[in-house]
């Protein structure tokens, strides 16, 4: 009877301190790795991001050198009439200049989108550079009709010459973009707090020749 009263009570006592600890432990460990992995996933999006937005910047620079036009990439942002583009990629955009403007001075009637409108990763949103340089969401913004719709709204572009160069923004060199884990709020975007302003991935792109000349 004793014997069997000893075993009960043996089967039922709690953990021990060392096997808790060695638990915590554990399961410090795991948080650690899951952090860890959500960090390198949001670098390697960030990364697909910029190199999206890059595309894309090519794509308008080449096509306005091969049609010998000034072709526009637009990059939708809180103004945007489609919430689901606001902050979430760019397109390339055929853009009709008025006849009676030209050079620096140009003025676009219209601009018709052409192929279609590219993302960054779910998760991810665009934004501009820190105070004191230049962004294309605070550029010139240009008349973009999106074949979809048919509607046409002004959102904020980089605009290349017939030449390659681009006409604006005007800075010798300048933050065309950034990329960062974040969420749109409507006609603005909150990034994730833990990120450093300084970290986020920005494209760079040079006036004068219109090639990008920095991505990180």
């Amino acid at each position: 009877m004793s014997r069997a009263r000893s075993q009960r009570d043996g089967s039922s006592r709690g953990f021990t301190l060392l096997e808790l600890m060695v638990v915590m432990i554990v399961v410090g460990i795991l948080l650690v790795a899951a952090v860890g992995g959500l960090g390198g996933r949001n670098a390697r999006a960030e990364e697909i991001g910029l190199r999206a937005m890059t595309d894309v910047l090519e794509s308008a620079r080449m096509r306005a050198i091969s049609r010998s036009s000034y072709v526009a990439a637009v990059f939708p942002d809180g103004e945007a009439e489609d919430e689901n583009k606001r902050f979430r990629g760019a397109a390339v955009v055929d853009l009709t200049i008025d006849a009676s403007t030209g050079g620096a001075s140009a003025q676009f009637s219209d601009g018709m989108v052409t192929g279609g409108f590219t993302e960054v990763p779910q998760g991810q949103v665009l934004f501009g550079s820190s105070a004191g340089a230049s962004s294309v969401l605070d550029s010139t913004r240009v008349p973009v009709r999106w074949r979809t719709s048919g509607e046409v709204e002004n959102l904020p572009a980089v605009i290349f010459t017939p030449t390659g160069s681009v006409l604006v923004p005007s800075q010798k060199s300048m933050r065309v973009i950034r990329v960062a884990a974040g969420i749109v709020d409507g006609a603005d975007i909150t990034l994730r707090e833990e990120y450093e302003e300084s970290k986020h991935g920005r494209v760079e792109i040079q006036r004068v020749t219109g090639k990008i000349v920095r991505i990180d």
